[in-house]
C-alpha cells in the first residue's frame, strides 16, 4: 500500500501538501501529471482527461455558487 509519505516523496512534494491536495484545499499542479501517470502506470491521455474534466466542472460548479 502506498502512503502519502510514499507519493509526497514520488513526486517531490511534502506529505502535508498531498494531504491538502486529498482533500480539495490546494489544488493539485498540472505539471506533475505526467509523474503521477507514471506512478500509478496510467496512461497520460487518461489521466489528464479525468484531470481537466473535474477542473472544468469543479470551475462550472463553483461559478453557479455565485
Amino acid at each position: 500500500m502506498m502512503t502519502q509519505n510514499d507519493l509526497a516523496s514520488m513526486l517531490g512534494l511534502n506529505r502535508t501538501l498531498i494531504a491538502k491536495i486529498e482533500i480539495n484545499r490546494v489544488p493539485f499542479n498540472y505539471k506533475r501529471l505526467d509523474k503521477l501517470a507514471e506512478i500509478f502506470g496510467a496512461d497520460l491521455t487518461e489521466v489528464k482527461l479525468k484531470f481537466y474534466s473535474w477542473h472544468f466542472t469543479s470551475l462550472i460548479k463553483e461559478g453557479a455558487a455565485h
